[in-house]
């Protein structure tokens, strides 16, 4: 629930509060041992550190996301991650 709260704070342009709920959620999924959603956290993560300007943690949170979904056979998050990496890449040249 916490991250679909920061998927959503990322479409209403509120950034340090759905940082905090996907703070909150990656605590949950560590503590709890619940890695389902895990990549899809990740890549939210991302798009809110992109949203705010953190470039370099926006492509480290998708590169993890994009790595666990590969791992998970999550074809549907590791697509969702890819895009996202790819509309960084070309905004952001490295």
């Amino acid at each position: 629930m916490l991250g679909i709260m920061a998927d959503l704070c990322v479409t209403l342009g509120l950034y340090e509060r759905g940082l905090r709920y996907i703070d909150k959620s990656l605590i949950y999924v560590r503590r709890s041992g619940e890695h389902f959603a895990q990549s899809e956290l990740f890549r939210i993560k991302g798009e809110l550190q992109h949203a705010i300007g953190n470039v370099a943690d926006a492509r480290r949170w998708y590169n993890r996301a994009l790595f666990l979904a590969r791992k998970q056979h999550a074809r549907t998050w590791e697509r969702a991650a890819a895009v996202r990496m790819a509309d960084l890449s070309r905004e952001q040249p490295s």
